[in-house]
């Protein structure tokens, strides 16, 4: 029972993802956070749908069975990190919408520091990875490994450890206590480099980085959030529009009045629900002209896109 109620959930959801592509594709140009806001999504369900149905299909026979247990095993993961995703994206239209973009930025601005980072981070590992190899301390040696039965698999697997080690000590969990018990010269000159090169000089500046990054976002971060604002605005009128049939049951929102509207067209002209505006008397207001010709240019270039 549990499983069908599942399977109708995504079903459901999943109608609704096949409308609102349907739509963005009849309303013309598909952003690139649209493209992978979707994508996550499909992922989401079919990873989901996968991991309540596999059990049962796996079940008919015994073929296989560690393929199997790996597959069981992986598509919840893979479902709650996508999830995951497409939850800060969500995010990002609501008023904590501006730590989704300090995100945003922090992570372009390491995409290009990465190619500072990861050769440091590989050189390490390597060197740790030599130097603590015959030292019987885990991750850095592993006897399964260095027997001749051992896979390439398994081999490839000790690399990964030794690169995850030295990521975690790049961020300050250095745990010298293994390497001073080898009271070897290299060790203990490789441990300082280590040190001085990437936890001090390297991590700080990345954290410069990235407050100099925030600090320039918060400047222009309403700007950012309106533009979010005002493309979801659109996105859910032009779902209104397109499920008009439900209109006799359901309020649809682009039926609703709005109050406080104000239309400016290209002649300078205007229409407003609240009061009567006219763009060249702006006295009365804490708006000038310039200002209200700028948000018009602005709203239209928004427009623009859709």
């Amino acid at each position: 029972m549990q499983d069908f109620l599942s399977t109708l959930f995504l079903i459901i959801f999943g109608f609704f993802l096949v409308v609102k592509c349907a739509v963005k594709l009849q309303a013309g140009k598909i952003s690139k956070w649209f493209i992978l806001s979707y994508s996550f999504n499909v992922i989401t369900y079919i990873a989901t749908f996968l991991f309540v149905w596999t059990p049962l299909l796996f079940s008919y026979n015994d073929y296989n069975s560690d393929l199997k247990h790996f597959i069981t095993w992986l598509l919840p993961i893979i479902a709650i990190i996508s999830a995951w995703i497409n939850f800060l994206y969500i995010l990002r239209k609501s008023p904590y919408g501006i730590y989704i973009l300090m995100l945003t930025r922090i992570l372009y601005s390491f995409s290009q520091i990465a190619i500072i980072w990861i050769p440091t981070l590989l050189a390490f590992a390597f060197a740790f990875h030599l130097v603590m190899r015959n030292s019987g301390q885990e991750p850095w040696e592993s006897a399964e490994v260095f027997s001749p039965n051992s896979t390439v698999s398994q081999k490839l697997l000790l690399i990964l450890q030794a690169i995850t080690k030295t990521s975690a000590m790049m961020i300050g969990e250095v745990d010298a206590d293994n390497v001073l018990e080898r009271k070897e010269w290299i060790p203990n000159l490789l441990l300082l480099t280590f040190e001085i090169s990437t936890v001090i000089l390297l991590m700080n500046l990345m954290i410069s980085l990235a407050v100099g990054d925030v600090n320039e976002l918060r400047q222009t971060a309403q700007e950012k959030l309106l533009d979010i604002k005002v493309n979801f605005a659109i996105e859910s009128l032009q779902l209104s529009e397109t499920c008009d049939c439900l209109s006799t049951f359901i309020n649809m929102l682009h039926r609703k009045q709005t109050n406080n509207i104000l239309v400016i067209h290209n002649d300078g002209t205007s229409f407003t629900t609240w009061m009567n505006v006219k763009i060249d008397d702006a006295d009365n207001f804490d708006i000038t002209k310039q200002n209200i010709t700028k948000t018009g240019q602005h709203m239209k270039k928004n427009l623009s896109h859709w």
